[in-house]
């Protein structure tokens, strides 16, 4: 899709890096980061890092592997026409990252209607993972 950069002997396209941290042009990751770079980059490699995965579940950095995770997600979904297989292939990565790690996801079943109440929280539809 676009050039690689290395990182740490990890080699991450500018999308991942710009995705993973927020920033666009990003230059370099934190160890955690790399773990899930490391996933997008080798899909096939997803079923033997979701150990080192799921240790990344209490950490404190948890609230920005979300993040990560999410905006990974509407990138997706926003260039899917794209290339098929591809972002639905870094979706799926996401998505079950998230659900290993969180139990379920921020952007899925979130009921989005005008309700009575207009300064309570969107009221999640369907069932917690």
């Amino acid at each position: 899709m676009n050039d690689k950069v290395n990182i740490k002997g990890v080699l991450v396209s500018q999308t991942i890096l710009d995705l993973l941290t927020g920033q666009k042009n990003a230059k370099t990751l934190d160890d955690d980061h790399i773990l899930l770079a490391r996933a997008f980059e080798g899909p096939e490699d997803l079923p033997f890092l979701i150990q080192e995965i799921y240790e990344l579940k209490n950490h404190e950095q948890a609230p920005d592997i979300r993040f990560a995770l999410v905006r990974i997600q509407i990138f997706c979904d926003m260039n899917m026409h794209k290339d098929l297989d591809h972002f639905q292939r870094w979706l799926y990565i996401s998505q079950t990252i998230e659900n290993i790690l969180f139990g379920e996801r921020m952007i899925e079943g979130i009921d989005l209607e005008d309700d009575d109440d207009e300064d309570a929280p969107p009221k999640k539809k369907g069932k917690k993972c």
